[in-house]
């Protein structure tokens, strides 16, 4: 370091006035530059920079960047300190200049056009940095939406978190108005959606709501159309608690577009729609919203839309029993979130395949997507996603009569499950179930009941019908395999006629309840089916606990 800083300051004392002015302002550029960039910021010509070059100041790529040696650059920062009326001048123009950057490109950048963006993120990040401590608002109101789509696509949630935070803590005085509030609901309702990508959907739902209130109460239209978009889009991922809430915000939102207008948060609202309608079993509609999206996403040429309008219609034939179709709908959406390096969304379809799969009965295929999900959610860092894969993974060695694989694998997925949704999570109910099957499957009686047990407790307290219904499946199961053979076909009949029931759950019932019919006199089987048809849900939920308490 010492013979690098004696060549700077020789080569800093031959350097003109002109070049050492030049030469110092560029010490605020993080990760190179390019030369536009400069002529905006520091107001320096081609010229001027290809002769700092030749002095091996700087340095050009292939890719016409230029760039500075990191010891050299804090050098000249340390230059640029004696001036301080010059260095707030430059930053302030080199935070503009980010800021509106990350603006021109909003559209690009929501349909997964980074390469820009990505070559600039240290820039991007020192700008907002600065921008903060400045004070600067409307910078960040600029580029908070860019900012955000950047790190989410790369799954780098914790450090947006930490970039929103720093606003957020300066931003929470309530002395700010207009632009600086703005700011403020949509910062505090991003790190919501952030912490929902980390598996905290509780406080994530709830920074969301947040932030939305304050951007209704100041009509901040732009913004409420991304932030009902998310919101919708994380509630019906951790269970559709606030359904009605989203669906009356999103269709307020619809409303700012005209009929015609080819808007990409337009297309982001239709699909937000298209889950919520799926959610609620309208599939017509949902199909509607999903395809009035992907036509607008085509014209736009927006992959982003184009993979989650795919996606969608995906899930759409897979409740319907397409399986090819949802195969051919998962493989565009893949491709469409890999071509943008959307890491969690490649993990999410590389799974959503992993599920046809499964359902197909190419298992050793569907073990090998699950094992490439897992790898992409642990390099990202999402908890939730590392619970679903190791689920489905422990379901695919259950379903190839791996037992103890398939005990390993859902005892990590139960443990990631309880830590990010506490004990009594649905998901960990889930995962009981196929715990208490994986038991029978391997005779433990005492075992098996245990986990059971605990799974109807769980489905109890939480009253979701779906997953009550995979719950009273597993204890079917149960109920056969130790003789109790017409109430096994009660509590199938159940399953199979319930309007809830999951596609996975009424395939599993439907087969067992057809070894269960060779098992059983004809009319003994159909009198059970009947019997089954008139049960209550939560009803027999209840009942089958005690009677499973009885059993110990």
């Amino acid at each position: 370091q010492r013979s690098i800083r004696a060549v700077f300051i020789s080569t800093w004392e031959m350097l003109s006035k002109i070049e050492q002015s030049i030469f110092m302002k560029l010490s605020v550029f993080r990760g190179g530059f390019t030369i536009d960039a400069t002529r905006e910021i520091v107001g320096a010509t081609e010229k001027q920079l290809l002769g700092l070059a030749n002095k091996s100041l700087l340095h050009k790529s292939s890719d016409n960047r230029m760039s500075v040696h990191e010891l050299l650059r804090q050098y000249a920062s340390k230059e640029l300190e004696k001036e301080p009326h010059e260095r707030e001048k430059v930053r302030d123009l080199h935070c503009e200049y980010y800021a509106q950057f990350l603006q021109d490109r909003e559209a690009a950048i929501d349909g997964g056009n980074l390469v820009e963006a990505l070559v600039e993120i240290d820039n991007i990040r020192n700008g907002w940095k600065w921008a903060v401590s400045q004070e600067k608002f409307n910078a960040l109101r600029k580029q908070t939406h860019a900012i955000y789509y950047i790190h989410e696509f790369q799954g780098w949630y914790q450090e947006c978190y930490e970039l929103f935070t720093i606003a957020v803590d300066v931003l929470r005085d309530t002395k700010w108005e207009g632009d600086q509030r703005i700011v403020f609901g949509h910062t505090v309702a991003l790190q919501g959606a952030l912490l929902c990508q980390l598996g905290k959907f509780d406080e994530g739902l709830r920074l969301i709501r947040e932030g939305r209130s304050t951007l209704l109460d100041l009509s901040a239209e732009r913004e409420l159309a991304l932030v009902n978009m998310i919101f919708a889009f994380y509630d019906v991922m951790s269970g559709a608690r606030y359904i009605k809430e989203s669906e009356t915000h999103m269709l307020r939102t619809l409303k700012n577009f005209s009929v015609d207008e080819l808007n990409w948060q337009k297309a982001n609202i239709y699909n937000a729609m298209g889950n919520i309608c799926a959610n609620q079993q309208t599939y017509e509609l949902a199909e509607e919203y999903y395809r009035d999206g992907l036509e607008i996403g085509e014209q736009l040429l927006n992959r982003r839309i184009i993979g989650w309008s795919h996606s969608g219609l995906g899930w759409l034939s897979f409740s319907r029993g397409e399986f090819q179709e949802a195969q051919e709908h998962f493989e565009i959406a893949y491709q469409n979130f890999l071509q943008m390096d959307f890491k969690n969304m490649v993990a999410y379809h590389i799974d959503a395949l992993a599920d046809v799969y499964s359902i197909l009965g190419q298992l050793e295929e569907a073990e090998s997507y699950r094992e490439k999900s897992l790898a992409i959610y642990e390099e990202i860092g999402d908890l939730d996603g590392q619970a679903r894969a190791m689920y489905g993974l422990g379901d695919v060695a259950l379903e190839m009569k791996d037992y103890p694989k398939a005990k390993v694998s859902l005892e990590n997925a139960m443990l990631m499950f309880k830590e990010l949704y506490g004990v009594d999570g649905s998901k960990v109910g889930a995962v009981l179930g196929d715990l208490g099957r994986v038991a029978i499957a391997l005779s433990q009686a005492e075992e098996a009941q245990a986990y059971l047990i605990e799974a109807l407790r769980i489905a109890i307290r939480n009253a979701r019908e779906r997953d009550c219904l995979f719950i009273v499946y597993c204890v079917s199961e149960f109920l056969a395999v130790y003789g109790e053979l017409n109430r096994a076909v009660e509590v199938l009949s159940l399953v199979e006629n319930h309007p809830e029931v999951g596609i996975m759950a009424r395939r599993y019932a439907e087969k067992q309840s057809q070894i269960l019919e060779g098992r059983m006199l004809p009319n003994e089987f159909t009198d059970a089916q009947e019997r089954g048809k008139a049960l209550d849900l939560l009803d027999t939920v209840d009942e089958l606990l005690g009677e499973l308490k009885e059993k110990t």
